[in-house]
């Protein structure tokens, strides 16, 4: 049984003491999609002039359909930072309050290229199937298959298909539970989109970032608490 309150709590003492690096991290990771989105929506939005009589549906189509092909292969090229952030927030959730957990943990995941591709793989295909799963709901099926990557960096021997498959057993049973830890963290999401929308960017921002950082950190302790306990039930004899 995972206890909500202190994983929550955990998650946020962890963000809280190593916030400006926790910044940092979601700000290297998430640049390039947001470059990607503004340019995109500026160059769809701001140089057609809908209310124009001369304005040419099918040339619009074909420039959105463009910047759309663009975004997706900002996406898929963004994948490795997203790897390497998750590599940070499972970091960070072993770091003590009082000790460092430095940027350079989110940079060095770029330096063994193997773990690296793996990685970044097993982060595409849990995207992937979390979008393909929408119809039954996306939070399920990327619960299911969110912990590949902490198996992928505790072993870089496993296959993603190994990750994959050990995250799937390792949720069965858990994936409410995690979500109902993990809601906090999604609603403040959601919220600071809603902000985004009334003007008040820089304050949506923040909040983004900070509930990004959290929602990753708590997931990589409810990785650490399962995988211990079912390490745990392993290896008890049983009568």
């Amino acid at each position: 049984m995972l206890s909500r309150f202190h994983i929550k709590e955990h998650a946020k003492g962890s963000v809280y003491t190593h916030l400006f690096s926790c910044f940092g991290v979601v700000a290297l990771a998430s640049a390039l999609p947001v470059i990607a989105s503004y340019f995109a929506s500026y160059q769809i939005f701001q140089n057609t002039n809908f209310l124009s009589t001369s304005f040419d549906f099918v040339r619009f189509e074909k420039d959105m359909g463009i910047y759309m092909l663009i975004y997706l292969a900002v996406i898929i090229l963004n994948m490795p930072f997203q790897y390497c952030m998750m590599r940070y927030f499972f970091a960070l959730s072993g770091t003590a309050t009082d000790t460092p957990c430095p940027v350079k943990v989110f940079i060095s995941g770029f330096e063994n290229i193997g773990t690296l591709l793996k990685g970044t793989l097993a982060v595409t295909l849990i995207q992937l199937l979390s979008a393909v799963g929408i119809f039954v709901g996306y939070y399920p099926v990327f619960l299911a298959f969110c912990m590949a990557p902490y198996y992928i960096m505790l072993d870089s021997k496993i296959t993603v298909w190994q990750a994959l498959k050990k995250s799937r057993e390792l949720m069965r049973g858990h994936k409410m539970e995690a979500f109902r830890i993990l809601l906090e963290f999604i609603l403040i999401r959601l919220a600071a989109t809603l902000f985004s929308n009334v003007g008040l960017v820089i304050f949506a921002l923040i909040m983004e970032m900070m509930s990004l950082a959290m929602l990753y950190t708590a997931i990589a302790i409810i990785f650490v608490r399962l995988d211990m306990a079912k390490k745990t039930a392993e290896s008890t004899p049983s009568h």
